[in-house]
């Protein structure tokens, strides 16, 4: 009978707790138009909101807010240790930083296409996805970006690789392409 207690218990207060985080989220929403991504493997909340144009991306910690700006709108960030790490968006655009985000510096992505997800297995090794099928890889940091042809034209909204061989990208329709041979074929 305790037990039964203690597991209702237990189960109103998740409940609990799950309504306040959503409605903190909600609140959030009405504020401002915003995004939050949470970044599993360093256990972060970055927070993104567009102001007059603006872009600033604010990590949520327990010690404070980092502000940084940006004349673009970034629509994904990837790290792969503490300050590695790449930032895509619209116009093509793909920044790169090695110092955990302090500064910034600009790619060369050969295409004005909105970047949708950026995907990297180590600093070297990554790829990113986004309008009209488009698939870029680089083996090299990104100083070099090199066209992957996915044989769709439809909007890549993700990409993830778990390994310079295997990885898959989805479109907005939900169609999954994967790959095996570092995105040189794709197959649904």
């Amino acid at each position: 009978m305790r037990l039964q207690t203690a597991i209702r218990t237990i189960a109103l207060l998740l409940v609990a707790a799950s309504v306040t985080l959503v409605g903190f989220i909600a609140l959030l929403l009405l504020i401002a138009p915003i995004e939050v991504l949470y970044d599993r493997q360093y256990q972060r909340f970055l927070d993104y909101r567009t102001e007059q144009g603006q872009f600033e991306a604010q990590e949520v910690n327990l010690y404070g807010w980092t502000t940084q700006s940006s004349l673009v709108t970034i629509l994904d960030v990837e790290f792969v240790d503490e300050r590695t790490g790449w930032a895509v968006g619209t116009g093509g655009m793909i920044l790169s930083t090695s110092d955990g985000g302090a500064t910034w510096s600009p790619q060369e992505s050969g295409t004005t296409l909105p970047l949708h997800s950026v995907s990297f297995i180590d600093s070297r090794t990554g790829w990113t996805a986004g309008d009209l099928g488009l698939v870029l890889g680089t083996t090299n940091g990104g100083t070099v970006w090199t066209p992957l042809a996915t044989g769709t034209s439809a909007t890549l909204r993700g990409v993830d690789f778990v390994d310079a061989s295997t990885g898959w990208v989805v479109d907005s329709i939900g169609r999954v392409l994967s790959t095996s041979n570092g995105g040189a074929t794709w197959t649904d």
